[in-house]
């Protein structure tokens, strides 16, 4: 059911009212109420494949989201995706600033930034921060940081 939406309409029917129409006999099908809801959800999600997002909001209405559990799977690692893109985030502005005093000079963000970025593991850019702190010269973390660039 939740490929639906990604086959041809019948002849006569736009795209998006095709996947209205997988979602209205899905929400007629004689399951309990988790599987059906779970059914749906995977429905939109795959939906989203094909279709605006925006359009597909009064798709599926909010109470059947939340009794999904595969919605609230999605929920749940979309939180924490964005703990650890905040935390890379904190870090990052964390070594500039650090960087930025330690050396009583403005460090170039825009030089550093992107190097920094490039780093997703949370335990180097916590050693990059405590290199920051510790460094006696602006090159020794520059040498840090381009040792963890090229995967040290």
């Amino acid at each position: 059911m939740p490929f639906t939406p990604l086959m041809k309409p019948p002849a006569g029917m736009t795209e998006m009212e095709w996947t209205a129409h997988c979602a209205e006999v899905t929400q007629s099908l004689p399951l309990d109420t988790a599987r059906r809801s779970n059914l749906l959800v995977e429905l939109w999600v795959m939906s989203g494949l094909a279709h605006d997002r925006q359009n597909l909001l009064s798709l599926i209405p909010e109470d059947i989201m939340n009794n999904s559990s595969v919605y609230q799977m999605i929920i749940e690692r979309g939180r924490e995706e964005g703990k650890r893109l905040g935390a890379k985030a904190f870090a990052i502005e964390r070594i500039l600033d650090l960087l930025s005093r330690r050396f009583n000079t403005p460090i170039a963000a825009d030089a550093l930034t992107p190097s920094l970025e490039k780093i997703d593991d949370l335990q180097h850019l916590s050693q990059l921060m405590d290199a920051a702190a510790e460094a006696e010269h602006l090159e020794n973390f520059m040498q840090m940081l381009a040792s963890f660039q090229n995967g040290a």
